[in-house]
């Protein structure tokens, strides 16, 4: 995630553990809705997606996937 500041993050950097009982996953997608709200506009790059999610749970990526339907 890249700022208009220049600053970033990388979220999917940290491990994929559950906080209280909710997925990595939900807790993004809640993010990205949230910020969306917000009026965040974000610019999706998806280049590397298909390499990262090649040894995942089909499902796993599916919900993650989601975060690149909404700009």
């Amino acid at each position: 995630m890249i700022f208009n500041d220049g600053k970033s993050t990388d979220l999917f950097g940290a491990s994929m553990q559950e906080n209280n009982g909710v997925r990595f996953e939900y807790i993004l997608i809640d993010l990205d809705k949230e910020l969306r709200t917000q009026g965040v506009v974000k610019t999706v790059d998806k280049e590397n997606f298909t390499k990262y999610s090649e040894r995942l749970d089909m499902d796993f990526v599916s919900r993650v996937e989601t975060l690149f339907d909404y700009k």
